[in-house]
């Protein structure tokens, strides 16, 4: 049965589903791109897999009863976990224009514009979702308002442009114009349609709707049930449709519900061990600095990995039970590591979250988030890396019931308004695309909103992969991006080329990169401000740059903002606490690492110099250095403060003293330019 659970589990990270229908399996694809191999992979152990379902069904105990139907007559409904968040993001109009979700289907033949609007109107009758607003009630609470379709008042546009210059321009201004235009979500509609004639016999169907209605599948959904609508109006037959046995309302008070049940006890325990430490933010090398309210604002970048790397990757993933989508995540994660030395990554995936059957035809906002976090180890090679971010990947799916909203809930996370809580970077697996064009190297996609600092969306094509970067260009400049997609993609043929090599000793860089950074690494032409010292260049960093790497020791480090904390605690001890004067010396006998960094710091904010002690020093070359240099206090630690016990002056043991003081900024009393900042003992040989 391992071959049945592996290929299941890949099926459910591409959002197929097999159904079992008696005997027989039904397969469901929420953006219809499962492919022919997969079917035929399916055919192979179809016996297998009924007999796989049929025993685990008792299992889905989430699933074995229906949604229930509430009172359809009440006068407002609550809201789904994750309409809440949308409402919440979409108070301003940046925000809201973010969730706007365009598309277009090319229609082909001769359409019938009454017949069109009267199949729309039909498909806003069938679904209420599409008749919904949201309004606050006057307790305060959000909820969803239903009305009529009299009410709705929906009428479609019909553009004509057959006798325009250039008919698609036109068309595509139309588009594009109405893409960023502005929801009501008290007044709506929320929802906007046109048919745009492009030529006699060529037409495109655009529909706009916001996000917090609906999401991918729904968009798909919409078009669907539009054109069976249509198709009967124009041979006037019946409409081939199954009558809609719930509705969103439903499913909203039905998620509420099951989140308070035991069933979904695990899920939420599942997810909140995996959150319990404070997750890392993740800073990409970049010349802006960070606004101080989040933006939306974005550009597309597109690359296209080959068939050939295409193929490699596949045959290293499904030999390893995985997927394309695990083997792309993996690599993007390997870069991340390597362009920031942060082992701690979290990044988004967005799943269709309708796994309960009577969701399959349902118009709504179902989509959840998983946020996918994995400790990365350098020493590890990619094998290893690719096994535990499936494993971890393949964990969290089946946990997906458990809403991201909920979670941050549970999570209690202080608010940040200038990132998305818990990861700033999505990456979105589509599937397959059996049209669409094939991206060129670097293909400039233009402007777009994002809801991510960066998103990566890939789509199987041709044989190979389309990869679209959106980058917010608040965070990220052009140039900076075009270079981290070269990157990844010679990484990627790095660790396929040597699976076994470990990450650290990965080289991806170009002979000419290399030779660059070696040639900007070593150039010594660096204005220095004659009016600041060290630690006013320190401290522009950690206004500028506060969650950046500043330290890298081995398997840790420390970003600007917690080596200011910490180097402030130790000049606070220093001052306040010692009675330190401007000039004074202070001695260092640590090791190399952070917190000789954290000591250097903290010694010169308190406007004194420091006299480093090597630890390896005999006891008398020690003794001599601390008596002539008449120093008041040492900062050690405990593994060494037996090894100069002799000394009379103030030992200070950082490893276990330093928490104990205060880490705010205070005033500080920095040298001059001119001042000492340290006394070196050498040989005597200088």
């Amino acid at each position: 049965m391992k071959k049945v659970i592996e290929l299941l589990a890949k099926l459910r990270k591409q959002e197929i589903k097999l159904i079992l229908k008696g005997d027989d399996l039904e397969i469901i694809s929420y953006k219809n791109k499962i492919s022919q191999d997969q079917i035929h992979e399916i055919k192979l152990i179809k016996d297998q897999i009924v007999l796989y379902l049929e025993s685990n069904n008792k299992d889905r105990s989430e699933y074995t009863s229906s949604i229930p139907k509430i009172e359809s007559n009440l006068q407002n409904y609550p809201v789904s976990n994750a309409q809440y968040r949308l409402w919440l993001a979409s108070q301003n109009e940046e925000g809201s224009v973010a969730y706007n979700t365009p598309n277009t289907v090319f229609l082909d033949g001769n359409y019938n514009i009454d017949c069109f609007q009267k199949a729309l109107h039909s498909v806003i009758e069938r679904h209420e979702i599409l008749r919904t607003v949201f309004k606050i009630t006057d307790t305060g609470e959000v909820r969803q308002y239903i009305s009529s379709l009299e009410e709705t008042k929906f009428s479609i546009d019909f553009k004509d442009y057959r006798y325009e210059e250039d008919p698609e321009f036109s068309c595509d201004a139309y588009v594009t114009e109405d893409s960023y235009k502005l929801f009501d979500l008290e007044k709506g509609p929320l929802l906007r349609a046109s048919l745009l004639q492009i030529s006699d016999n060529r037409y495109i169907f655009y529909y706009n709707m916001h996000h917090i209605i609906g999401d991918g599948v729904s968009m798909e959904i919409l078009s669907r049930d539009m054109m069976t609508y249509y198709k009967a109006f124009v041979t006037s037959t019946f409409p081939d449709i199954t009558p809609l046995r719930i509705q969103y309302k439903d499913y909203a008070v039905w998620q509420l519900d099951q989140l308070n049940s035991s069933s979904f006890q695990s899920h939420k325990e599942y997810w909140l061990s995996k959150f319990r430490n404070e997750v890392t933010v993740l800073d990409l090398p970049t010349k802006k600095k960070r606004l101080p309210v989040k933006t939306y604002k974005g550009k597309g970048i597109g690359t296209y990995i080959s068939p050939e790397m295409t193929s490699k990757l596949r045959d290293f993933t499904t030999e390893r039970g995985g997927s394309l989508f695990m083997g792309l995540l993996a690599v993007w994660k390997v870069l991340i590591y390597r362009y920031t030395g942060q082992t701690d990554i979290t990044i988004g995936n967005p799943v269709a979250g309708r796994d309960h059957p009577d969701l399959e035809d349902q118009i709504g906002f179902y989509i959840n988030i998983l946020p996918l976090r994995n400790k990365i180890n350098p020493d590890h090679n990619f094998i290893q890396l690719f096994d535990q971010i499936k494993e971890n990947t393949l964990d969290a799916f089946d946990h997906q019931m458990y809403p991201f909203d909920r979670l941050l809930e549970d999570l209690n996370l202080v608010r940040n308004t200038s990132r998305s809580p818990l990861f700033d970077m999505k990456m979105d697996y589509h599937g397959i695309s059996e049209n669409g064009l094939v991206f060129n190297d670097n293909q400039d996609l233009g402007s777009c909103m994002v809801k991510f600092d960066l998103e990566i969306d890939p789509t199987e094509i041709a044989g190979g992969i389309n990869m679209m970067f959106k980058y917010n260009t608040d965070v990220y400049d052009h140039g900076m991006i075009e270079k981290f997609i070269l990157h990844y993609q010679s990484l990627l043929s790095c660790l396929l080329s040597d699976p076994i090599k470990s990450i650290n000793d990965v080289h991806y860089l170009s002979k000419g990169e290399t030779v660059q950074l070696l040639d900007d690494f070593n150039s010594v032409k660096i204005d220095i401000p004659t009016d600041k010292t060290m630690v006013d260049l320190f401290l522009d960093n950690v206004e500028n740059h506060p969650n950046s790497l500043a330290v890298v020791f081995g398997e840790t480090s420390l970003t600007y903002k917690e080596l200011d904390e910490k180097s402030n605690r130790l000049a606070h001890y220093l001052i306040s606490e010692k009675a330190t004067n401007k000039g004074d010396f202070i001695g260092i006998h640590l090791d190399i690492g952070l917190d000789y960094m954290i000591s250097l710091l903290g010694i010169l904010k308190a406007g004194c110099a420091y006299v480093s002690i090597d630890t390896g020093y005999p006891s008398g070359r020690k003794r001599y250095l601390l008596d002539n240099s008449s120093i008041g206090v040492v900062i050690t630690d405990t593994t060494y403060m037996f090894e100069i016990d002799f000394y009379e002056g103030e030992l200070f043991a950082i490893d276990v003293e330093l928490d104990s003081f205060q880490g705010d900024n205070f005033d500080i009393n920095l040298s001059c330019p001119d001042d000492l900042a340290y006394v070196l003992y050498t040989s005597g040989s200088t």
